[in-house]
């Protein structure tokens, strides 16, 4: 069975997963040191993030991918408060108002994902593997458009009125 050869990689995806979404807000620190003229501090902070991710690598590489994948989502998880911290000092934000602002759509994203999952595995003896797809995919856009309209009318609102041309 196709389906069998990607079990491995679940493994891999359950870790890689949650972090890669961390490290794409993580990526938007680098223009506050910039901005702020501080970019020797910039690569003081990556050498030193560097250092601490290649002794992860050489731990978890004693259990071969699965290890380096746990250890890499160790050491990025004890890296991910002072890579905003650290930052965040320069344009006196604090790492509580990161969360106050994210905490609705990491929500909303969880939600998605608790009815994804549930109509993936309602749909999970479908013989038509697309249909599945297809299903998830707009059960996913509704209930996370909805749940954005919900908790952000006044934004969906503007950015309806701006696409109009209004």
């Amino acid at each position: 069975m196709v389906g069998m050869n990607w079990d491995p990689i679940i493994t891999l995806l359950a870790f890689f997963a949650p972090l890669g979404a961390i490290q794409a807000i993580m990526t938007t620190v680098g223009a506050i040191y910039m901005a702020k003229g501080r970019t020797r501090l910039m690569l003081g902070w990556t050498i030193a993030a560097s250092i601490v991710v290649i002794m992860a690598f050489v731990i978890g590489l004693q259990s071969g991918i699965v290890g380096v994948a746990i250890a890499y989502t160790i050491a990025s998880a004890l890296l991910m408060y002072p890579g905003f911290v650290i930052p965040f000092r320069l344009i006196n934000l604090s790492f509580t108002d990161l969360v106050r602002i994210l905490w609705q759509p990491l929500v909303a994203s969880l939600v998605m994902t608790m009815v994804v999952g549930s109509v993936d595995y309602t749909f999970l003896n479908v013989e038509k593997p697309w249909l599945r797809l297809l299903v998830g995919i707009l059960m996913g856009a509704v209930v996370y458009l909805s749940l954005v309209w919900i908790m952000y009318r006044k934004q969906a609102l503007y950015v309806l009125d701006t696409l109009r041309g209004r």
